[in-house]
């Protein structure tokens, strides 16, 4: 079997490679004299190409953290050991407050401070005054509710003139606000009662992952305050090596925008539709790398920062070319929101049902909800969970694909194939949450008007399955 993965392997890569490279053609040539009347693209380096890709607000948003907030976390890093080594562990947490209160104020205006302020305001006089979840999950449900709404109209001419920011800001403004939601709902739920309100402030307002994620419990996050920062160069090499890693992938992502114009293609459905399957599935791999290494980046420095401090961070996002179950993908790909769901959600739901699938659902539900209430959101979760329902009916959880013993081999190949077929499902449900409803039909209409390239695709993703499988004990990096 050894000698057969090599060769999946092979065919996996080669396809990769080729598909990607028939995409970045069509579309460098497509945007290569275009006439940027929607502002896709702003100048790039000169020596590398003349534009660059920028359509995409999520990467300008990580842009903008990386270059402009993250460098700030160097005097937070420092006052936080200088707190440390004066072992005054209120100062400590009043920092991890006001040094988040003092950027928001210097970079943006009271606007913004309230409006990540109102959350934990109102969930602390939740815990307080009423000491139930059931008054947590209403406050959560209508935060949700006025977030999202707040996401609707965030574009409005008029708001944007009143917050005096650019679009990519106001996108982290509106992140940070739910990843809040995410900090104040599970610090209410979980058993925290000899904790205080400047542990949960300490808690929201933690300045490495305030404003970028991941989601961290809040046992986890406590280690920081019963461990002391030392200085050690060891940690200091260990902090340096995780930035430099995050960063390197920073500058890929950076110029390879100068090439492959992938977020602009995005939003010219023309283009789309004329590619040829090849290229269009070229489109949709790169997609899924391209959303996996933001979140490698963004998280990447937080977490390395807060590991740094001693917090039992996540692990980052598995690489999705390895990834080819969806139960894996829930789990290893934000191991952080993963957390929660199972800890405030699918678990506390046993004391009402067995029911796995029902616990599911309520989980899918609220991935929906804290994701936005847009038509592909709905799609990409729906697909997803019926997704996990035919694993959980297909494969037991001992009876998933296993690898070792010989007597495994043809069923490992039967169970593959099966899940090239799901694999291709999956592919399709991210691609709507990628790139939004019309994209996503592109993919979809895709597969009934190509036989041929169907079957090659199908082909390829049982090659990745193949991969996939060999290889899912490797745990993605922890900073």
């Amino acid at each position: 079997m050894y000698f057969e993965t090599i060769i999946y392997f092979i065919i996996w890569s080669l396809s990769v490679i080729y598909s990607v490279h028939r995409f970045s053609t069509s579309s460098y040539n497509y945007f290569r004299y275009y006439n940027d009347e929607y502002d896709d693209f702003t100048q790039g380096i000169s020596f590398l190409s003349k534009k660059r890709d920028k359509a995409d607000l999520e990467w300008e948003a990580i842009m903008f953290l990386v270059k402009d907030y993250f460098p700030w976390l160097v005097i937070y890093v420092s006052v936080a050991l200088a707190t440390k080594y004066i072992k005054s562990l209120k100062i400590f947490k009043l920092w991890h407050i006001l040094f988040t209160v003092i950027y928001i104020l210097l970079k943006w205006n009271y606007i913004f401070l309230l409006l990540l302020l109102i959350q934990p305001a109102v969930f602390l006089n939740i815990r307080y005054l009423y000491q139930n979840k059931s008054s947590v999950w209403m406050s959560s449900s209508i935060s949700l509710a006025l977030l999202n709404y707040l996401k609707s109209i965030v574009n409005n001419p008029d708001l944007i003139e009143t917050i005096k920011s650019k679009d990519y800001e106001i996108y982290v403004l509106i992140c940070s606000l739910f990843w809040m939601n995410l900090k104040c709902t599970s610090f209410c739920l979980e058993n925290t009662e000899n904790t205080n309100a400047l542990d949960f402030l300490s808690y929201c307002f933690y300045p490495p992952t305030v404003f970028s994620g991941p989601f961290i419990l809040y046992k986890d996050f406590e280690t920081c305050y019963n461990s002391n920062i030392e200085f050690s160069l060891w940690r200091c090499k260990k902090l340096a090596r995780n930035l430099i890693k995050s960063l390197f992938w920073f500058s890929f992502l950076y110029i390879c925008l100068h090439f492959v114009y992938l977020n602009a293609s995005a939003y010219h459905p023309q283009l789309i539709e004329n590619l040829d399957s090849w290229s269009l599935y070229g489109f949709g791999y790169a997609m899924g790398q391209f959303f996996h290494l933001k979140y490698v980046i963004q998280y990447g420095i937080s977490t390395s920062i807060a590991s740094f401090e001693r917090i039992n961070v996540p692990n980052l996002p598995r690489c999705i070319g390895r990834i080819h179950l969806y139960s894996d993908m829930w789990k290893y790909f934000d191991p952080g929101l993963y957390n929660f769901l199972i800890k405030n959600i699918y678990l506390p739901m046993t004391k009402f049902t067995q029911n796995k699938p029902i616990r599911s659902f309520f989980c899918f539900s609220f991935v929906y909800v804290w994701h936005g209430l847009e038509t592909h959101i709905f799609i990409w979760t729906i697909l997803n969970y019926f997704g996990l329902m035919c694993e959980s009916v297909l494969w037991s959880k001992t009876d998933k694909i296993k690898k070792n013993g010989q007597e495994q081999n043809w069923k490992r190949r039967k169970d593959c194939f099966i899940s090239a077929f799901l694999l291709a499902m999956s592919a399709i449900s991210n691609f709507y949450f990628f790139a939004g409803y019309n994209v996503g039909n592109v993919f979809f209409r895709r597969l009934f008007a190509d036989m041929f390239g169907n079957i090659v695709l199908i082909a390829a993703l049982y090659c990745c399955c193949q991969v996939s499988t060999e290889i899912p004990t490797v745990p993605a990096s922890q900073m």
